[in-house]
């Protein structure tokens, strides 16, 4: 008996530590944040043609992929770090954010901006285009970026909708398109392929056994 009231009062003990942690960071942001002064933020650039819309469309803009409140620019660091924790080995099997000196970076289904801010911090790429259907996630997206102060030149937000068939960006434009987690859901994954091949320099040669593109990143259907 003695023992299980041990063992309660050390669970109990380390709970309240944690709980104490927490509360302490929390309160350490928001003074930090009432100090820090965002960068300006960049201009979503409206691509949408009159189509209409599509259920696609519909859910996502209803459905914007989960992000936190950042309230500085250490909340939003500190975000890369717990996505790559929670998920083992993830960081490695999409070659997140690898050296793209100079490149310009094509992230479609960019959503909140998660992976925008990972290849703007650690790629070293020179442009980094943010394309995605969500208005809604875009602007997250952008508050995001100006948390960082990222240049506005290095950094395109571009938004379309998923009837559209081709990708706003000229031929042979990009060097390196990522497209984690998005082509499954498009109305039309073939034709986004043939998108992709199309804009970037290089050419695509698919590689069977990662289920990844040489200078394409992307989830099967």
């Amino acid at each position: 008996m003695i023992s299980k009231v041990k063992r309660l009062l050390k669970a109990t003990a380390k709970k309240a530590i944690r709980l104490s942690i927490v509360f302490t960071r929390d309160v350490l942001w928001n003074t930090i944040a009432q100090f820090q002064q965002p960068a300006a933020q960049p201009c979503i650039i409206d691509k949408r043609e009159n189509k209409g819309s599509t259920p696609v469309n519909t859910y996502w803009e209803d459905h914007t992929v989960f992000t936190p409140t950042f309230k500085n620019v250490w909340q939003s660091k500190a975000y890369i770090k717990q996505r790559f924790k929670k998920y083992p080995m993830w960081k490695e099997i999409m070659g997140l954010y690898g050296d793209h000196y100079n490149e310009i970076i094509l992230d479609y289904g960019c959503g909140p901006g998660h992976d925008l801010i990972g290849f703007a911090l650690r790629s070293r790429a020179r442009k980094i285009i943010g394309i995605d259907i969500s208005e809604k996630a875009l602007r997250l997206a952008a508050h995001r970026m100006s948390l960082h102060n990222i240049d506005l030149d290095r950094i395109d937000l571009i938004l379309i909708q998923d009837s559209m068939l081709t990708i706003p960006l000229e031929d042979q434009s990009v060097d390196y398109v990522y497209c984690e987690g998005v082509l499954h859901h498009t109305s039309n994954p073939e034709a986004l392929l043939c998108e992709f091949y199309r804009i970037m320099k290089d050419g695509l040669s698919l590689s069977p056994k990662t289920g990844q593109c040489n200078k394409v990143d992307f989830d099967l259907p």
